[in-house]
């Protein structure tokens, strides 16, 4: 089972790996950091220097299948604090005017919900969507943002 701090090499095609960091895990679902670049070999993530949450190129909340069926392989721990990490409000649209906000306290595991109007002329493509994903889907998003695809 991932346990808070825990580094998983993620494949993301062509024999390449990406990197994830699970900042807090209740059961069923995990808060992950995923990170780039493309490691070709899970040796190579195990040489990987520290990383921060700003570094991640995908932040989300990731059903544990990936990891307990032993698709995904532990590459070892992180030093830092990872529980720290601030989790960002994930968004889901409703209509085409309103939004909801969801947050998360780690440590009570419970999110919160807010619906609000969704701010006009809506530029900010670093916005995270509603961050609930499958395993298979964190790997193709992630061989995507990190070009093995």
């Amino acid at each position: 089972m991932p346990v808070e701090g825990s580094w998983y090499a993620v494949p993301v095609g062509r024999g390449l790996f990406g990197l994830l960091i699970v900042t807090f895990f209740d059961g069923g679902h995990f808060a992950g950091f995923y990170f780039g670049p493309a490691a070709s070999s899970i040796e190579e993530l195990r040489h990987r220097p520290e990383v921060e949450p700003a570094d991640a190129v995908l932040v989300a909340i990731t059903e544990k299948s990936g990891v307990t069926s032993g698709r995904w392989t532990e590459v070892g721990r992180h030093t830092a604090d990872v529980e720290s990490w601030q989790l960002p409000a994930f968004v889901d649209t409703e209509g085409s005017t309103d939004e909801y906000l969801y947050t998360m306290e780690p440590r009570q595991y419970s999110w919160h919900k807010s619906r609000r109007r969704r701010p006009p002329d809506d530029h900010d493509h670093r916005r995270r969507q509603l961050g609930f994903y499958h395993h298979l889907l964190v790997e193709n998003t992630l061989s995507r943002l990190l070009g093995t695809t």
